[in-house]
């Protein structure tokens, strides 16, 4: 599985082989079209959709028992790092930006996150609305 691979990579990195870790990064950009630093710690991920299109930050910090779904961005933001603690579940295509979100928070699909999420929050992606309308 590709968190298998990441692993691997990361088990690389550690051990400095940095060509085996380097190999097995790029695989997973060019199979799994992911960004999944061996530098993230993710044994306690679990990713929907086999892990299409997700990318995450190289110094981010994940708990345990997180669910990220499929065209996820965890990124940073202003200098900060993201932190996801454990029991939280990602929609697809959020985007959290050096956020904190806490234990047993829900991001909902397609939810732009740029400040920190309580522990035990829901947090949904506002109502779309018109910005412009052609008219006739």
């Amino acid at each position: 599985s590709i968190l298998q691979i990441q692993e691997l990579s990361r088990y690389f990195l550690e051990r400095n082989i940095n060509a085996g870790s380097d190999l097995l990064f790029g695989y997973i950009r060019r199979q799994y079209n992911s960004i999944l630093p061996p530098t993230v710690n993710m044994s306690g991920v679990r990713f929907a959709y086999g892990c299409i299109s997700t990318v995450i930050n190289k110094q981010t910090s994940i708990g345990q028992n997180v669910t990220i779904g499929q065209n996820v961005t965890i990124g940073g933001r202003n200098g900060r790092d993201p932190i996801i603690e454990d029991d939280v579940w990602i929609g697809a295509g959020a985007v959290v930006l050096g956020s904190h979100v806490g234990k047993g928070a829900v991001i909902g699909a397609n939810a732009v996150i740029t400040k920190d999420v309580p522990s035990g929050s829901v947090v949904v992606a506002a109502p779309t609305r018109i910005l412009k309308s052609k008219r006739g």
